[in-house]
């Protein structure tokens, strides 16, 4: 094969075989990705990486907890080790695993039954009157209380051998809406943050208000601390350093102040509640008031949407987020 044929259609980087192109196009589409950079189109580019895979693509819904899960192997997988058979005979699960390893549909109804179908074309979400696309943000994005559960503390992240910051972009991301372009993720945000409350069984909330930014904390109706003996309403305690008022008499908000960061972070640690210790200085990514000494720190989260965290005895509905900041002494 000609060396041109493994150049990049979009950036036009040239490389040695076909393999070194697929890798290349795969860190603009992995769960850890470079961010877009407007060149390089993730629709094109997955239609290249799977062109005959007859799979690629596919959705299926679990018929017992009607969990849509993409591609056929995640879904037996999904099925058979969860035992989601529906209303399925479950005398169907002996052999299973051997018709598995076969490659043969396994499972003891019709694939067709569980397959979703997939529309073909562009679909103009745009053109639809805002009333019916508040209606699907609603659906998507609300979900009455989102949990984010105990984790470790912040750990240092490097960007990649060419220097970049990777994105993280997980398959199931139940915020995937909000970025297909300005305007949706401006709708959406608004449902999002002002519709659901959000609970910590960690003493993670500087974390969290200083990493969706000023725009979007100020949307927030409820934020709470929870765990076994102590569940308080943090809201307001929040909301007093959202404006703050120095002993100078100037005001200003935890977003662009240490200091206001730091008594937040001081308010918030005085609860028995809140036992592990966070930096007096987080700002976000996107700060003007770097030092040499702040480090970049990606914290992660189990994250709970709605009260569903347990099925069958065992646990369910888990998510994964992650939030990076700069953080320092």
């Amino acid at each position: 094969m000609p060396w041109h044929a493994h150049s990049c259609p979009f950036c036009h980087k040239q490389h040695a075989n076909k393999d070194a192109l697929h890798t290349h196009l795969e860190q603009y589409v992995s769960e850890w990705r470079i961010p877009a950079d407007g060149a390089h189109d993730v629709l094109e580019i997955h239609k290249i990486l799977h062109a005959g895979d007859s799979n690629h693509g596919k959705q299926y819904k679990c018929p017992e907890c009607l969990k849509v899960i993409d591609t056929q192997k995640h879904f037996i997988a999904h099925v058979y080790y969860r035992k989601h058979y529906g209303k399925y005979l479950y005398g169907f699960e002996q052999g299973i695993k051997g018709r598995c390893q076969q490659g043969s549909w396994p499972l003891p109804f019709d694939e067709e039954a569980a397959l979703i179908p997939q529309r073909k074309g562009v679909f103009n979400f745009l053109g639809l009157p805002y009333d019916l696309r508040h209606m699907i943000y609603e659906f998507a994005l609300v979900f009455g209380e989102i949990v984010f559960l105990r984790n470790g503390v912040g750990v240092p992240v490097e960007p990649n051998q060419q220097g970049l910051w990777l994105q993280h972009n997980p398959k199931s991301n139940p915020l995937s809406l909000l970025i297909v372009n300005r305007q949706i993720y401006d709708e959406g945000r608004r449902l999002f943050y002002s519709r659901n409350s959000f609970v910590f069984d960690s003493p993670d909330i500087p974390v969290f208000l200083i990493a969706i930014s000023r725009s979007n904390a100020m949307l927030l109706r409820e934020v709470r601390s929870e765990d076994e003996s102590l569940h308080q309403d943090r809201t307001g305690l929040i909301r007093d350093f959202w404006v703050w008022e120095k002993e100078d008499g100037s005001q200003t908000d935890i977003w662009s102040d240490d200091e206001a960061c730091g008594k937040l972070v001081e308010a918030l640690e005085s609860d028995s509640f809140c036992f592990a210790r966070h930096p007096r200085r987080l700002l976000h990514l996107n700060s003007d008031r770097l030092s040499p000494n702040d480090i970049r720190k990606r914290y992660n989260f189990n994250v709970v949407l709605g009260r569903r965290r347990y099925e069958n005895g065992r646990e369910a509905g888990i998510g994964k987020a992650s939030f990076e900041l700069y953080a320092g002494l």
